[in-house]
């Protein structure tokens, strides 16, 4: 009885790990006082990534990376956005997102399937900002790590084959 109890703890510890950190302001503060903590990384990286499929040009909480509320002019694409290939309002949390999601690889990779669903995050954020070539390089990451937690290898196949569009 003491073991069945035993891993039912451990099982919910694993689910509750993510209620520490349900709000943006909450995540940054538990990363202050662990900085290494691949989950509260990732948990960010989806912050910023949502924000992102959300924020469309011209709308009302849409602003360029300059912080202005603008059009982006995709013919030519502003020169001071890295990498040049983001375009639009939501660059900049794209390119917030992505970094979380590189931090979520080099931190403690805690719990393990942080590793394979970040690979297969930045592969759509490549995707959405016109970078198919390092897409399909992140979705093989993925599915060189034969984690399918929730699906993340179906999930990597299906955008190989195509590429990820936001809703």
């Amino acid at each position: 009885m003491k073991l069945l109890t035993l891993a039912a703890l451990s099982v919910a510890l694993g689910f509750s790990q993510s209620t520490d950190c349900d709000t943006l302001d909450k995540c940054q503060e538990v990363l202050k006082t662990n900085r290494r903590s691949s989950l509260v990384h990732f948990r960010i990286g989806e912050f910023y990534f949502q924000k992102g499929n959300m924020d469309k040009p011209g709308s009302p909480t849409c602003t360029s990376a300059s912080g202005t509320n603008q059009e982006v002019n995709r013919e030519k694409p502003p020169s001071w956005i890295y990498p040049p290939t983001i375009l639009g309002c939501n660059s900049k949390h794209y390119r917030s997102a992505a970094n979380e999601f590189r931090e979520v690889l080099i931190g403690d990779l805690e719990p393990k399937w942080t590793e394979v669903w970040a690979h297969v995050n930045l592969g759509k954020i490549y995707d959405v900002t016109s970078q198919r070539e390092r897409a399909l390089n992140e979705y093989r990451r993925a599915i060189r790590t034969l984690d399918n937690t929730r699906g993340a290898l179906d999930e990597a196949i299906k955008y190989t084959e195509a590429p990820y569009k936001p809703n």
